[in-house]
């Protein structure tokens, strides 16, 4: 090193330009060699990475220049997005080079390769995670964005961006490596999702992602929306997840909303991706149908609906209404993805919707299927009991299978309509204790013992007594529900 003279240098507040390094957040491994040039009118290069939790035994982050000749003295830094300067070094490197090294602290796992060092330089310090980790601890867990500094000797990092320099400006031009690698699958989770686009005054809101098999917790933002801004995501065995919204998302105002989606793994890594929820004019058809997931719970939930931007989407056949007086106004349609077997009722009878004023004239149908051809399940017009209005009662449901729901106006469009859906979710089988033999007297014994607290018979393995699904346990309902069917009866 040469003499130290006293020559001062502004102090920088942020990175003024900085390139991005991308790739850091969501591979196994990664290595990146780019080429930095320092001249007297620049300084500093600064490089941006996104880079998940670094932590033993799972990652390594080692950065560090290096050069095949001795023209530069470099120094390096690290800091994080709000300008906290979290490390810095000036001679680790080979030679004047310089090198930082976070994370696995024993360098044989796994083998780590220490900074370039060419001809006759002697070999910088081994890469050993010396420098710590590095912890992400922003609020959701998104990966962290970092700050790279590169550098000429003599300089003095502090937070806030700053750098000092007390040796006058030269020109040199370094290599500048970042090197991360992830042992085993703990890579970051990778997770992929649609823009969707519903229509204005649509009950639901369905969403799918599909992300990797290392994903532990999926979740959704939709605060932009005045939704949740953390909805967890439910599972099947394929990790093609989906969660669904309804009744609490307040679609009435038209345009483009941010989807935030938030794939976890087991060591904390997040990966964000962002879709768009598309709020449009029109009234849903039945290929556009927005979702609610019913609970295993039984009640009823009221939704509003408005025909006055939608068209007839159908195909309404003569069994679902008078052949004498067809209907003329349009319709518009919901989708239902149950979570367990059971019975619905939709209706759109005042005394059901608790709507106060005339009662509105309206058709109601369901079936299982989308197609342009495909009939209604059930379907009807002018239910007894409610004049105009329409009621469709104890409709057999499946578990994981799609219902698609369609309100019609008979004649004037309606605005503000409101639909009743009822779910009652079916009752478990008789066989409590799981002996493939029943009806018997030791499934009821069984029943009574685990509603006690007790232990199921030796051998068994008894279900939960919450036989009737309505989420209350336990409670004397189980009880009469299981003798009820016991005795042949309906749940």
């Amino acid at each position: 090193m040469g003499a130290v003279a006293a020559v001062s240098a502004p102090v920088l507040a942020q990175p003024a330009n900085f390139s991005n390094i991308a790739g850091f957040d969501a591979l196994p491994t990664y290595d990146v060699v780019l080429n930095v040039t320092i001249t007297p009118t620049e300084q500093v290069k600064w490089f941006r990475v996104l880079l998940p939790r670094i932590t033993d035994p799972h990652r390594y982050l080692d950065i560090f220049t290096s050069s095949a000749t001795l023209s530069a003295d470099t120094e390096i830094a690290l800091y994080r997005a709000d300008g906290t300067l979290v490390a810095s070094d000036d001679d680790d490197g080979a030679d004047q080079f310089s090198a930082l090294s976070f994370g696995i602290t024993n360098p044989l796992v796994p083998t780590r390769l220490p900074p370039a060092a060419f001809g006759a330089q002697p070999p910088g310090v081994a890469s050993n995670g010396r420098d710590g980790t590095l912890v992400n601890t922003l609020s959701g867990g998104t990966a962290a964005a970092y700050y790279i500094a590169v550098t000429r000797y003599n300089a003095a990092f502090a937070d806030n961006f700053a750098i000092t320099w007390t040796q006058p400006p030269t020109t040199f031009t370094t290599s500048l490596s970042v090197r991360m690698h992830t042992p085993s699958e703990q890579i970051a989770p990778t997770i992929t999702a649609d823009d969707i686009s519903l229509p204005r005054g649509v009950f639901g809101v369905e969403i799918i992602a599909n992300a990797s098999a290392n994903t532990t917790a999926i979740n959704v933002d939709l605060s932009a929306l005045g939704g949740p801004s953390n909805q967890e995501f439910i599972y099947n065995d394929a990790c093609e997840c989906w969660v669904s919204f309804g009744g609490d998302l307040p679609l009435t105002q038209l345009g483009v909303f941010p989807m935030t989606l938030r794939a976890r793994n087991a060591i904390d890594d997040v990966t964000v991706r962002v879709a768009n929820l598309i709020v449009r004019q029109d009234a849903p058809r039945c290929q556009f149908a927005g979702e609610r997931t019913l609970s295993n719970t039984s009640g009823t939930t009221i939704y509003s609906y408005d025909t006055t931007q939608g068209d007839v989407d159908g195909p309404w056949s003569a069994t679902c209404f008078n052949p004498a007086t067809p209907p003329t106004g349009n319709d518009v349609w919901f989708r239902l993805r149950p979570t367990s077997d059971g019975t619905l009722t939709l209706s759109t009878c005042n005394s059901d919707t608790g709507f106060v004023g005339t009662q509105r004239d309206t058709l109601l149908g369901i079936r299982s299927s989308c197609g342009e051809a495909v009939p209604f399940d059930f379907c009807a017009d002018d239910t007894s009991g409610c004049g105009v209005g329409t009621r469709l009662s104890n409709i057999p449901i499946s578990r994981s299978r799609q219902y698609f729901i369609a309100v019609r106006a008979f004649g004037a469009d309606i605005a503000n309509g409101r639909l009743a859906v009822t779910f009652v979710p079916a009752c478990d089988s008789i066989d409590f204790n799981q002996n493939t033999l029943y009806p018997e007297d030791q499934d009821l014994i069984d029943l009574l013992s685990v509603l006690a607290g007790g232990p199921c018979s030796d051998g068994n393995t008894c279900s939960d007594i919450d036989f009737n699904n309505d989420g209350l346990f336990p409670d004397d309902t189980d009880l009469i529900a299981f003798l009820t069917v016991l005795a042949g009866g309906d749940c």
